[in-house]
């Protein structure tokens, strides 16, 4: 199929003491087959402050691995040759570690400059992708008019075989919580599944065309680290943006690695378990008010239980995601279109 008029896909990836994380997934981004179109692929790496020297060590591999190209950016760029496509990686850095989405954003801000770049990829950086994975998901995206949000066929890097998430997740609502769609699923069992209604698309590899991005605006900082690409696309929905499932785009996913979660997130570090049970009461306040107190009730709950396992500091942390989703919750976020 035609594929339109030859541009620049942007890709996203955000760094936060993960540089050999990071560079594994630029290697299978070396790897990514041409488009039959001839667009093109450039890659914003944004280092979010990393305090153990990733930079460097980031900056060492570009260095080692691209050819200089000429630029006017303000940051470290390269041309890397891989065997069917060249990828432009550019490293950026922000100064101060804001969170994810903050650090999305700054690789979404940098890469909007171009006005050759027509689509754009936020990848999580502990991933490895297939070679197909990025025609798929714009084929998937040209589908429906550039006008959706579409996700990736999410494998577990340690079994390529079993489904972390096929795209997306509904969400529940009583609880605050989310059900990753067929996730625990083979990838022979989910050929011919249905496309559901999804209520968000998992956030580790969201594909989106300019016009899209232009509508919805940035992602929503105050979240800090998770809920975001669920709030993002609440309003994306409402916007009248479809959310598509692109099936052959396949991506392995060490989840949990750069969070503090354990293995498919049998167990939330404390880091993790703050951020989900304020994040969620956050976006349960901005979207389903109704749903405050029951979800409140299902944080502590779910802090008890961890106390009944001998983690008894999940329930100091449930008390603070509490108390600090209370002081945050009118407070107002200014939510920038990129233009």
């Amino acid at each position: 199929m035609s594929l339109g008029t030859p541009s620049r896909v942007a890709i996203v990836l955000v760094n936060f003491g993960g540089a050999a994380d990071t560079i594994e997934c630029l290697e299978s981004l070396c790897a990514l087959e041409s488009f039959q179109s001839g667009e093109k692929i450039v890659v914003f790496v944004v280092d979010n402050d990393s305090p153990d020297g990733s930079l460097a060590v980031l900056r060492g591999w570009l260095e080692a691995r691209g050819t200089i190209v000429p630029s006017t950016s303000d940051w470290p760029e390269r041309e890397i040759d891989g065997p069917h496509i060249s990828l432009r990686v550019v490293l950026a850095q922000s100064h101060v570690n804001k969170g994810f989405a903050a650090g999305c954003n700054l690789g979404l801000a940098i890469a909007f400059r171009d006005p050759s770049i027509a689509h754009f990829w936020l990848l999580n950086n502990d991933t490895t992708v297939h070679p197909c994975a990025a025609i798929e998901l714009l084929i998937s995206s040209r589908q429906q008019a550039d006008r959706s949000i579409c996700g990736s066929t999410l494998l577990y890097d340690d079994n390529h075989e079993v489904v972390q998430a096929a795209a997306g997740a509904q969400y529940v609502h009583l609880i605050g919580r989310s059900r990753h769609y067929l996730k625990g699923k083979r990838v022979s069992e989910i050929e011919d599944a249905p496309l559901p209604e999804f209520d968000y698309i998992v956030g580790a590899s969201m594909f989106f065309s300019r016009d899209v991005l232009n509508l919805i605006g940035f992602l929503p900082e105050r979240y800090f680290l998770y809920v975001e690409e669920t709030e993002w696309c609440t309003r994306a929905r409402r916007m009248g943006i479809s959310l598509d499932w692109a099936r052959k785009s396949y991506v392995f996913h060490k989840e949990g690695r750069s969070t503090g979660a354990e293995a498919r997130f049998a167990k939330l570090g404390d880091h993790a378990f703050y951020f989900t049970s304020r994040n969620n009461l956050l976006y349960t306040w901005d979207h389903a008010r109704i749903y405050t107190l029951p979800v409140t009730i299902y944080t502590l709950l779910l802090a008890v239980s961890y106390a009944f396992k001998g983690d008894l500091a999940k329930l100091k942390i449930a008390l603070k995601s509490v108390r600090d989703f209370w002081r945050l919750r009118n407070q107002q976020e200014n939510l920038l279109t990129p233009l």
